[in-house]
């Protein structure tokens, strides 16, 4: 998993003409990382993203990574945990 702080994501969304682009950046590197643990038989990945961009990332993932299933769980400071199984 890869780490980065409410505070980094936050300075990141600071421009809103990026949006899209930032929101493909999260994304992307959520399904780099699910598609490099599925060959060694991980069956889920873990990650929190802010929690208004995850309708968004989720679209994104799914037309990617089809057949899992995504859970959303609200944390602090308009975070959530996002888990995307594929067993």
């Amino acid at each position: 998993m890869f780490s980065v702080t409410a505070k980094q994501l936050q300075a990141m969304r600071t421009d809103s003409n990026t949006k899209e682009f930032q929101i493909g950046v999260v994304a992307y590197r959520i399904i780099y990382e699910v598609l490099n643990m599925a060959p060694i038989g991980k069956q889920s990945y873990t990650c929190d993203i802010m929690a208004e961009d995850a309708p968004e990332v989720m679209k994104l993932i799914l037309t990617y990574i089809q057949g899992c299933s995504i859970t959303i769980v609200p944390q602090r400071m308009d975070m959530v945990t996002l888990t995307i199984d594929w067993s």
